[in-house]
């Protein structure tokens, strides 16, 4: 579950998207980088260690601290719930509006032919549900991705 909690701090450690170039936290981690490559016995000064890393590295490191602006920035866009991953048990009974079959070419019939509803097998890939708290104090929950489940009736079907 991403907590609200984990967004805020992340909101808060994470460095903003820096437009100007140079960036200015290149540097600073190239210069981290040196002082970690020195601590391990390196045996050239930090100097000669910063100016190898630069040309090596810069654009690497202008992507990831870029990469971690957006990421900020996509979380700051997500603060209005919490997402939580979800798996479907063995035995549940078959939910369209939170599953699908894994039989692409089935139908998402919530029961077997004679009625009865389907019993879910296994799941195939996880789901996602994303919970908002409203001003009544309720929270409503909203799936966003749907669990792929295998129902019992896959066994049962000829065309496999």
């Amino acid at each position: 579950m991403i907590s609200g909690r984990w967004r805020s701090l992340t909101r808060v450690y994470a460095l903003p998207t820096c437009v100007s170039e140079p960036n200015p936290l290149v540097t600073p981690i190239i210069t981290g980088l040196s002082h970690i490559l020195l601590a391990v016995g390196c045996a050239a000064t930090q100097s000669d260690i910063m100016a190898q890393l630069s040309p090596t590295f810069e654009k690497k490191i202008l992507s990831a601290v870029t990469l971690a602006g957006r990421l900020n920035q996509m979380i700051g866009e997500v603060v209005s719930g919490d997402f939580e991953v979800f798996v479907v048990r063995p035995g549940d009974t078959f939910h369209g509006g939170m599953m699908e079959d894994i039989d692409d070419s089935a139908a998402d019939v919530p029961g077997t032919p004679g009625g009865t509803p389907q019993t879910v097998l296994c799941t195939s890939e996880l789901g996602l549900t994303k919970r908002i708290q409203l001003g009544t104090g309720e929270r409503e929950t909203t799936t966003v991705i749907k669990a792929k489940v295998v129902p019992e009736s896959f066994l049962l079907d000829t065309r496999n």
